[in-house]
């Protein structure tokens, strides 16, 4: 992740910064096939952004500190995690 991170970023972010982030997990075998189902297995939500934000810390931003708004869900996909981080107040393409 860092190798693509550090070629999309002109440089590293020293401001105020929003954090929208999708967590993707594998479907368990045993899900129902028809019914819509909500990925409440480990890993906690919580874990999943601090692994995020540490990663990208010295990469992308100064310090996960500068992070004043966050958005993070997990639900079933193909495993990964979609991550986007504009500066506070800037709108999202």
């Amino acid at each position: 992740m860092n190798h693509e991170a550090q070629q999309v970023a002109s440089g590293l972010m020293t401001g105020p910064i929003a954090v929208e982030l999708t967590f993707l997990m594998p479907k368990p075998k045993s899900a129902p096939k028809r019914k819509r189902i909500y990925a409440t297995k480990r890993p906690d939500l919580d874990k999943l952004v601090r692994s995020v934000l540490d990663a990208i810390t010295h990469v992308l931003i100064a310090d996960d500190s500068q992070v004043v708004e966050l958005h993070a869900h997990k639900d079933y996909g193909p495993p990964g995690v979609h991550i986007t981080v504009t500066e506070y107040g800037t709108p999202s393409a």
